[in-house]
């Protein structure tokens, strides 16, 4: 049976336009940001805030204590009949290096040292500089590695289509061919909680931990693209949009978005991988949304992330006031302490 504890934060805020940089106007759709002329694509960039004390069930919830760094524990090995221990060495120091992998030249960053790796995937269209404000906080009690798909960001371009199935595979052969061995706590932003997921149920035995912000729910594409088209501008951009979902040569990162999507139907269950889904209380939905349509959207979406914590019997479903889309930058905080809780 799922054990879930909703948490909620509220906090100060800080306006997404004083530390994205975006054309205007913008509509960012949780796995989209529409822009006029833009299709979707963003670049994130920094801003931090404080999140106040955390309620759960009306008690306060402890801060998380910090998880000190130490040496990885030696795992058992079997050696001609008798048990030993075979010390497994984990990577320390910094890197900003470019690695190809399937062709595609990927720029990953790694710093700080720790017991695990907490593996940073950014959403749609963004490169890794929107993790910048909980980098620092992470990497001084684990090792924090973040990169950037093909088509996004400083990597080349992409050659081939992708899912989120094919990106989950491209990141596990980019952490082998690094060198960054698990165990890892995976965070996905966006459609980056698609890739986390499927990463995840890839490699369970390698995965510590999961953490979704504000991560597109199952159907989200359809959910979007389904919206009524009543004329009004935004509504027929989203739509233009969706009609172009099913071409990846559409997008830089050639990503079949509804095949993509597709694919997460098939994980039925996490098992007791720690998760923790992080969400807004709210949606940039574009100012001139019908209220039914507005309506439709959000309660699409509140389900969208209780099915996210009903994938594990360990997880955790924490609402953030006072935050868009892009939690790790309005409250940086709440999402440091949510991936320092998994990481063990």
């Amino acid at each position: 049976m799922t054990t879930t504890h909703t948490t909620t934060h509220a906090g100060t805020h800080t306006s997404p336009h004083e530390h994205r940089r975006r054309l205007t106007p913008v509509v960012a759709l949780g796995g989209l940001v529409l822009a006029a002329n833009v299709g979707c694509a963003s670049t994130a960039s920094t801003g931090a805030t404080r999140s106040t004390a955390a309620v759960v069930d009306a008690t306060t919830v402890t801060p998380t204590t910090p998880v000190t760094t130490a040496p990885a524990t030696a795992p058992v090995v079997t050696v001609g009949g008798s048990t030993t221990t075979r010390p497994v060495a984990r990577p320390s120091g910094d890197r900003d290096e470019m690695i190809t992998v399937d062709g595609s030249a990927i720029h990953i960053h790694c710093r700080g040292d720790g017991p695990a790796t907490v593996m940073l995937i950014s959403g749609f269209g963004d490169g890794a500089t929107g993790w910048a404000s909980v980098e620092p906080a992470l990497a001084e009690r684990a090792r924090v590695c973040s990169y950037e798909r093909p088509g996004t960001g400083d990597s080349g371009p992409a050659t081939t289509t992708q899912t989120f199935g094919s990106q989950a595979d491209q990141l596990g052969l980019l952490l082998r061919t690094a060198g960054e061995p698990g165990p890892y706590v995976v965070v996905g932003h966006s459609f980056g909680g698609g890739t986390a997921v499927r990463f995840a149920d890839q490699h369970p035995d390698d995965t510590a931990g999961i953490v979704l912000v504000d991560a597109s729910p199952v159907g989200w594409a359809a959910t979007l693209c389904g919206v009524a088209d009543d004329g009004r501008g935004a509504i027929t951009s989203i739509r233009s949009m969706c009609d172009g979902w099913s071409d990846p040569t559409g997008n830089p990162e050639h990503l079949d978005v509804f095949a993509a999507f597709a694919e997460l139907d098939a994980v039925a269950s996490l098992g007791d991988i720690p998760v923790g889904v992080v969400t807004a209380t709210s949606r940039e939905l574009p100012a001139d949304t019908d209220s039914a349509e507005r309506a439709r959207l959000d309660e699409a979406w509140a389900a969208g992330q209780q099915h996210w914590a009903s994938l594990s019997t360990a997880s955790r479903l924490v609402t953030v006031a006072d935050s868009g889309h892009y939690v790790q930058l309005d409250q940086p905080a709440v999402v440091v302490d949510e991936i320092a809780r998994l990481v063990p």
